[in-house]
């Protein structure tokens, strides 16, 4: 069923801007057709990923935990822990491997690692800024909090909204994936700047930058 992971990729990687988090998604010369069946496909991919959700779920809880105790070090001295960012980043990673598999972005199966593990075909790749000191504002505890969730408003709207959008289009997409292995350029677009939207939101959220995320899916 994994028959795509290993064919050869297109393009290396579709062109985005200059944000400082860079998500970047393989265009493959062909698609694996099994995961494109009407229903079974997306209820294989689903129970696939049943070990690998509840991974994800306990690494989200264990970087909220973090969040409680990480705005001590931003506070106090201008640097993210980096014992609190690799969770962070491991986090969003999982969350971007997860959406990319189930939206037929990729064949392959998502890493457990935290870490990015690019040199596989067929692997999307997430990187993060590193900032030579971070907002203090924003660690100040509740008010910072509250700050970044009302500039964020608007884009939890548009992804909201998005979410929908790529939902809807999975009705269509897998038609000529089925037929042809072709991964349609318009799907993938949407379903990859979607995702790459979202890890930005996230990126911003978490802290681990201070840029603010652009309202675009490119």
């Amino acid at each position: 069923m994994n028959q795509g992971y290993g064919q050869a990729v297109s393009q290396p990687y579709m062109q985005q801007g200059d944000y400082p988090v860079q998500v970047l998604f393989p265009l493959l010369d062909r698609y694996n057709r099994f995961y494109a069946i009407p229903l079974v496909g997306y209820a294989v991919k689903w129970i696939m990923l049943i070990p690998y959700l509840i991974a994800m779920a306990a690494i989200g809880l264990v970087v909220y935990v973090l969040q409680l105790v990480a705005w001590i070090p931003v506070l106090t001295t201008g640097q993210y822990p980096e014992w609190s960012r690799n969770f962070a980043e491991g986090f969003i990673r999982y969350t971007k491997r997860a959406s990319a598999f189930t939206y037929g972005l990729t064949d392959r199966y998502p890493s457990f690692s935290l870490q990015e593990e690019p040199g596989g075909t067929g692997d999307a790749i997430i990187s993060f800024p590193r900032q030579e000191s971070y907002n203090r504002l924003y660690a100040v505890p509740v008010v910072g909090l509250v700050i970044k969730e009302v500039m964020l408003i608007p884009h939890i709207v548009i992804l909201y909204v998005l979410g929908i959008v790529v939902g809807v289009q999975q009705l269509f997409t897998w038609i000529p994936v089925l037929f042809t292995g072709q991964y349609p350029a318009w799907g993938h677009n949407m379903a990859g700047g979607y995702i790459r939207w979202l890890a930005r939101v996230m990126a911003f959220g978490l802290g681990l930058t201070d840029v603010y995320p652009p309202f675009s899916l490119s």
